[in-house]
């Protein structure tokens, strides 16, 4: 576990990143932030990164402090270990913002969605191969921002058919 005491110089904001000691090393993790010293209740963040596994939903937020995309969007980004053939399907859903998902994963598999339902995401998905894939939560259009929520399940009924048509490889045109 580690540890960090910080004294705010100024009013504003801080970013703070979580990783690991070693290159490699990855799993779930929590971060609390404990104010003045321990004087006040501690408060639980929600990742922004990391590992994201099927039946998880995240709470997140986008904003000032968070990784952008080449074109100027706010994004959160989390690995998904994924098997070939696995179906799934995720939401991305904001009233705050338009929200804009995508994954891309081996064999220059990617997929995206801007809009499923109004200005919520979703993406129903087949991983082609055994490996790792880059889920990416962030917005439409550059300077949007507030909170989201993103839930990944094991695609059934619809979701499934759906997911069984997806054509693995196509050019999402997004540069991350």
């Amino acid at each position: 576990d580690s540890r960090l005491e910080f004294v705010m110089p100024a009013d504003g904001q801080v970013t703070l990143a979580a990783t690991s000691y070693e290159g490699g090393e990855r799993g779930a993790y929590s971060l609390t932030i404990d104010p003045a010293g321990g004087a006040g209740g501690a408060t639980a963040v929600a990742a922004t990164s990391g590992e994201l596994t099927l039946g998880q939903t995240i709470n997140g937020r986008l904003g000032q402090g968070d990784t952008t995309l080449r074109s100027g969007e706010y994004m959160n980004a989390w690995t998904l270990r994924g098997r070939a053939g696995d179906q799934i399907d995720l939401r991305l859903s904001s009233s705050a913002f338009d929200a804009y998902l995508f994954i891309s994963g081996p064999n220059d598999f990617s997929a995206v969605n801007d809009d499923a339902d109004g200005s919520d995401s979703r993406l129903t998905v087949t991983l082609p191969a055994d490996g790792d894939y880059r889920v990416v939560a962030t917005t439409y259009e550059a300077g949007e921002s507030g909170a989201y929520r993103l839930t990944t399940a094991r695609a059934t009924g619809a979701a499934a058919a759906a997911a069984a048509a997806t054509t693995p490889g196509f050019d999402t045109g997004v540069d991350v």
